[in-house]
């Protein structure tokens, strides 16, 4: 407690009586003196970033681009992102109107701060809600800095986060209505810890979130090609049939399509299949039957993608270079354009140089990744060991030395102990002296006691 004359009253209570009077009533109130002490500048950043303004109108700005009708209530999306040594990632969590909740985890593979992060989580939050149909959103994010240069009330002079705010206000113009707001962390926990946990793996997630891995920043320049499909696919009689009521002129077909649609859905002319468990998944143009035909391209980009345990990909490891897919060169991507020959193979031929020095970080990487595996799985394994000399029992499901059935022993025996191998694996031998062939290991053993 701090009062205007605690000092003298404390430290001097011998210059007036009645000043001593104070010091004895307040001394049963065991109340010392301590001085104020300077406030650091980190702590009073933290209190402001937990303790937004509350009372600036300017941050909750309310785009209205057309009116929103009174049934057409608001999706809540709440976004965060976080930026370490370990990687940089991002957690988001849309909310509809009914209360389901479709939760995301991004992971960049690319360096950002910790703006940047905040940033894409938002705009990969607002495509998903864009997706999903939402006509009014309620963004809601800890960044004071998003928050407020989206509103308007501070200037992006970066040039990288007037680039974010650009394509922000342009996916504004996507819903009728939308409002961003600035919390306190605190509220934010769920989106915080998800950003957290994305930006280093992807392990400890729940297999209900919905995980991407992003490998260019929004705000650079991308080349879209656009692939149409031609003639009926498998989806177009649920889509009629969805759509308009059409039924296939064939009597089966039409019955098997009026069983099936319910587990569909369509929606903005996407076709989609319900989930109970999990996630809506998007149906996409591939002929059923023809996983022959597929086989190639899915191994194609099983040995292009990169492993967790080594961070390299297989073909690389094996050729000493990374491989495109054939699809990069059938639509003509701008990495395929504008390939140049002569450097390309100056860098082939320096991969080469290199590649052996890659290999063996690889092996690092890929024992350092076991050894962790083995550590998590053997930390609920309790270790059973036994001395040469004591005597086990033998699980008959293992020595079968009896008929197997339900009034059948569990256990057969007593043997002795005669080696002890490394990793739980023993010699055994009959209480006569006559070894028992092969060794057997601790798991299929239990102590015998006379």
């Amino acid at each position: 407690m701090y009062f205007s004359t605690s000092n003298e009253i404390l430290l001097k209570p011998e210059t007036s009586g009645r000043l001593a009077k104070w010091a004895i009533d307040l001394g049963e109130q065991d109340i010392s003196y301590r001085l104020r002490t300077s406030i650091k500048g980190q702590a009073l950043a933290d209190f402001l970033l937990e303790i937004p303004d509350e009372g600036n109108l300017a941050k909750e700005r309310i785009w209205a681009v057309e009116e929103v009708p009174a049934n057409d209530h608001s999706w809540t999306l709440y976004t965060d992102g976080a930026s370490s040594r370990e990687g940089s990632g991002a957690g988001l969590i849309l909310t509809s109107p009914e209360g389901d909740e479709v939760i995301y985890a991004l992971r960049f593979d690319f360096h950002t701060s910790n703006n940047e992060a905040e940033y894409e989580a938002l705009l990969a939050g607002l495509r998903l809600a864009k997706q999903m149909g939402a006509k009014a959103v309620t963004a809601l994010t800890d960044s004071k800095l998003a928050a407020n240069q989206i509103n308007g009330s501070i200037e992006a002079r970066d040039k990288r986060m007037e680039r974010y705010v650009r394509m922000v206000r342009q996916l504004i113009r996507s819903f009728r209505q939308f409002t961003i707001k600035q919390i306190p962390r605190s509220e934010n926990k769920r989106a915080d810890a998800l950003s957290k946990l994305a930006s280093t793996c992807f392990d400890h997630l729940s297999k209900k979130v919905l995980v991407e891995v992003l490998r260019e920043r929004s705000t650079d320049e991308q080349q879209v090609n656009t692939l149409t499909t031609t003639g009926p696919t498998w989806m177009t009689p649920f889509m009629e049939y969805l759509q308009r009521v059409v039924l296939p002129d064939d009597h089966s077909e039409a019955r098997k399509i009026r069983i099936k649609a319910p587990s569909y859905a369509l929606i903005n002319g996407e076709l989609y299949r319900k989930g109970f468990t999990a996630p809506w998944l998007k149906c996409v143009h591939q002929a059923k039957g023809n996983w022959a035909e597929e086989l190639p391209a899915v191994l194609w980009s099983y040995r292009t993608t990169p492993r967790t345990s080594t961070w390299e990909t297989p073909f690389s490891l094996t050729y000493g270079t990374e491989a495109i897919l054939p699809l990069e060169i059938t639509v003509g991507t701008l990495r395929a354009v504008n390939a140049d020959e002569e450097s390309n193979g100056q860098d082939l031929r320096l991969n080469l140089d290199v590649l052996e020095e890659r290999r063996e970080k690889s092996e690092i990487r890929q024992a350092a990744y076991k050894r962790v595996t083995e550590r998590y799985y053997n930390q609920r394994v309790k270790e059973k060991a036994f001395k040469v000399g004591e005597y086990v029992l033998r699980r008959n499901e293992a020595s079968r030395t009896q008929p197997q059935g339900k009034l059948v022993p569990v256990c057969e025996g007593p043997n002795k102990i005669k080696e002890a191998n490394r990793n739980g694996a023993y010699v055994l031998e009959t209480v006569e002296g006559r070894r028992i062939p092969r060794t057997w290991n601790a798991r299929n053993l239990k102590k015998f006691f006379f």
